[in-house]
């Protein structure tokens, strides 16, 4: 190959293979970087802004890869929902803190919010395929929730029991001690559902025994 901006775009485009092959889908994030540190994610955003003046054939190529979107936006979206997606497989659930950000340092948990916030502006296949992840939610206030009880259940796993200390917090700054306290607080208003489930948690209580008096009569 002659042409040194060819034999550049093919060295991107052979990256690009590779990852679409790796991850099934040339959503490709825009900091991503392969092993050797080429910077796929960068050439990516080159190719669609670069779309009118590139060949035919190169477009066509592109185009034939799974996933691949011209748009930005969309592009934007499908990245965030990739994050998404591995959430899931890492955690189950896509209750995802709102301060949460990947290891890349995708911030994670803001992306979730405006899907939530712009819900009527969201196409219905958007809708559906978020609907479709496990722990998804649109109610802010349901999300908080779980969000409080996926901490729980962590505690429970690692510690054994629900007897949160008052002023527990979890490794990621979590409140956790404040938020079993409202619950017992909130169990006259609060839904059945989440009352069972609570229950159903390994040595939930919803009243903390009284310390005995110290006092001397």
């Amino acid at each position: 190959m002659w042409d040194i901006k060819d034999a550049a775009w093919e060295e991107g485009f052979g990256y690009l293979t590779v990852y679409v092959q790796a991850n099934g889908s040339a959503h490709v994030p825009t900091s991503y970087r392969a092993g050797d540190g080429y910077r796929l994610g960068q050439w990516v955003g080159v190719q669609r802004r670069n779309r009118n003046s590139m060949s035919a054939d190169c477009r066509r190529r592109l185009e034939a890869l799974n996933g691949w979107k011209w748009n930005t936006l969309a592009a934007a979206w499908e990245e965030g929902f990739g994050h998404l997606t591995g959430y899931v497989q890492a955690n189950g659930s896509a209750s995802v803190p709102a301060n949460y950000r990947t290891a890349e340092g995708y911030r994670l948990g803001r992306w979730v919010i405006t899907q939530r916030t712009k819900k009527d502006a969201l196409s219905l296949d958007r809708r559906q395929r978020l609907e479709a992840m496990p722990g998804w939610v649109w109610d802010t206030n349901t999300a908080a929730w779980e969000e409080g009880f996926e901490a729980l259940t962590a505690y429970v796993q690692a510690e054994g029991h629900a007897r949160v200390p008052q002023r527990c917090r979890t490794a990621k700054g979590y409140p956790l001690g404040q938020w079993v306290g409202v619950q017992r607080g909130t169990k006259e208003t609060m839904s059945a559902d989440r009352c069972e489930r609570l229950e159903a948690v390994k040595g939930w209580v919803w009243l903390t025994r009284a310390r005995p008096s110290t006092k001397k009569p």
